[in-house]
């Protein structure tokens, strides 16, 4: 299970790389957000120090959650006033049902082990109402990544399949794909965003 090794000084570690990470994602988040007018209430899953968080409005309706308790520690430093916790997105989230106009995760998924994978993606879409955005690394089959020493830390995916074997496409529907990249200030990742039906 990979939850013990981004709870310790593995996951310490990545929370001090990427202390300055995401800077140059303004521009996107602020289309994005513009788009979506989640009206406040929006959820990342996986927050870490706060490389997205830095573009979201710093206010009580934004949330975030990480597994590191060294991230959260960081990130609440960074943003006094939004609602920050440690929790887990492979058990389950401190949410209730339909509580955010957006949830997001980015390169979190990724890191999930199979077992628990199905059960994650559910969390993050039982917990919005309205819009899910993830920003994963993307495969046409799941295929293992080493990830700095490790062998069962990172696997990239098909998202598209993923969401249909998690049993959602009869409530949310895929309604934007786009690769993105250092351009945009991210990784060579995939975004999707996934609108509820109705």
């Amino acid at each position: 299970m990979t939850e013990a090794l981004w709870r310790g000084s593995f996951g310490d570690s990545y929370t001090e790389r990427n202390a300055d990470a995401g800077k140059d994602r303004g521009p996107f988040w602020e289309a994005m957000l513009k788009s979506l007018s989640p009206h406040g209430s929006i959820l990342e899953v996986g927050c870490n120090v706060g490389a997205n968080l830095q573009h979201f409005p710093d206010t009580s309706y934004t949330y975030g959650v990480d597994i590191n308790a060294e991230a959260i520690r960081f990130a609440r430093e960074r943003f006094p006033l939004m609602h920050l916790s440690e929790a887990s997105v492979s058990l389950r989230l401190p949410f209730h049902d339909a509580m955010f106009g957006l949830v997001v995760t980015c390169g979190v998924l990724i890191h999930i082990a199979p077992d628990d994978l199905h059960r994650a993606i559910r969390e993050v879409f039982r917990v919005s109402r309205k819009a899910v955005l993830i920003m994963e690394y993307q495969a046409d089959k799941e295929t293992a990544i080493p990830y700095r020493g490790q062998d069962a830390a990172l696997w990239k995916r098909n998202w598209f399949y993923e969401m249909q074997e998690a049993r959602l496409e009869q409530q949310w529907q895929m309604t934007w794909r786009c690769p993105l990249g250092l351009d945009q200030g991210f990784d060579d990742v995939t975004a999707y965003l996934w609108e509820r039906k109705g």
